[in-house]
């Protein structure tokens, strides 16, 4: 077998100056060779180590320049460079009309994600992930690219957090002030003192949704790209961090992020207060469309304007009836994350437009005052940047 497992795949196709060259080195002997070559170019990562190239390769190429050989190279073989990564490394998802690539570098670090339309192969966008752990920090930077009419828009994105912190930090700001039998998370401190067997069937449910809650807004604010202290500071707006069932449905709101209708019809295509959001028209379509489809909702069987309502109202129900949280989140996320992009990374615009409200400043002050608590306590260089496209 193969380094990346692929001795028996297609083999890249090139043509170009190099096409000698390059064709020996696709031979059935050494196939495995120019792969790993292009994906270290594709990783960024030419001169690492982690990758090795063999001595007989290297004779090779070492004659020419590395990047060069690399500058005649198509989309195309780059991208079927990506899908080979992909079956070892990844994964490739067809939702709808997109191919979604997804790759994780071997040396663990770096995730690489691409976007392409299913129908003609062009690519749409590509997101490049890189995650480094540095005195206990989590440091994040997403590079996005979005292709339109044959020009690049790129965004820069970089936060960093600590998980430590971020729990440290819901336990002390949870308030169980209401003076009724309502689960908050300040209590977690006690139930972690306790040993598993000296715990009650409802403080081992509070702690592991304490846990998931955490876990799945770090998940989510680093896939999509924001910043989870974020996340946490709309999730403290919305329910305080009420635990136990806690992921509360309110008059118009669903769970953790309290997700109303307004940005899944506009997603199906309806006017109204949706226009705050236009998911289905951003960079964040597909992947909202994936993350539907994986809860068995296919945003592309619905054909007329009565099965557009009733998707809407089986997902709706579907986030009343069903505590997933994760679905929650990442579904508010993929929401905030548009609306933080739509306004230049402005935290107070961005949770107001979330919020759906046009006069509630104090909606907006209370998350950008909780996210400034987050900042501090996590560290004082810790910002988030976000740049335009």
């Amino acid at each position: 077998m193969s380094f990346f497992g692929i001795n028996n795949k297609p083999k890249i196709t090139v043509n170009n100056k190099y096409s000698p060259e390059i064709e020996y080195m696709q031979s059935d002997a050494h196939n495995r060779n120019i792969f790993i070559f292009l994906a270290k170019d594709i990783t960024g990562n030419l001169q690492g180590s982690d990758i090795g190239l063999p001595s007989d390769f290297k004779k090779n190429i070492d004659m020419r320049d590395k990047l060069d050989i690399m500058k005649h190279y198509s989309d195309d073989d780059k991208i079927n460079a990506f899908r080979m990564l992909a079956q070892q490394y990844g994964d490739v998802n067809v939702t709808g009309d997109h191919e979604i690539i997804t790759v994780q570098i071997p040396n663990g670090n770096k995730t690489i994600n691409i976007i392409l339309d299913k129908n003609t192969g062009e690519k749409i966008q590509e997101n490049t992930r890189t995650v480094t752990e540095d005195r206990g920090f989590t440091k994040v930077n997403v590079i996005s690219k979005r292709y339109v009419n044959g020009k690049i828009h790129e965004k820069n994105t970089s936060f960093k957090f600590s998980k430590d912190v971020i729990e440290d930090y819901i336990i002390h700001e949870a308030k169980d002030n209401d003076g009724k039998k309502v689960y908050h998370f300040s209590s977690i401190p006690k139930i972690r003192e306790k040993s598993e067997d000296e715990r009650t069937h409802k403080e081992k449910a509070l702690l592991n949704e304490f846990e998931n809650m955490v876990n799945f807004c770090i998940d989510a604010g680093m896939e999509y790209g924001i910043d989870p202290k974020l996340i946490l500071s709309i999730i403290q707006q919305e329910v305080m961090f009420k635990g136990l069932n806690g992921n509360v449905n309110g008059v118009n709101g669903k769970g953790y992020m309290q997700i109303t209708r307004n940005p899944l019809m506009d997603y199906m295509g309806f006017s109204g207060d949706g226009k705050l959001y236009s998911i289905r028209k951003t960079k964040y379509g597909p992947e909202m469309e994936e993350l539907l489809i994986s809860r068995g909702f296919n945003p592309n069987e619905p054909k007329n304007k009565k099965e557009r309502e009733e998707f809407v109202n089986k997902i709706s129900n579907y986030l009343y009836k069903n505590k997933d949280a994760e679905f929650n989140i990442r579904l508010g996320t993929i929401i905030l994350r548009q609306l933080m992009d739509k306004h230049n990374g402005d935290i107070k615009t961005a949770a107001l437009k979330y919020n759906g409200s046009k006069h509630k400043a104090a909606y907006s002050e209370h998350v950008s005052g909780y996210y400034r608590l987050l900042e501090d306590k996590s560290d004082e260089d810790s910002t988030y940047n976000c740049t335009n496209y």
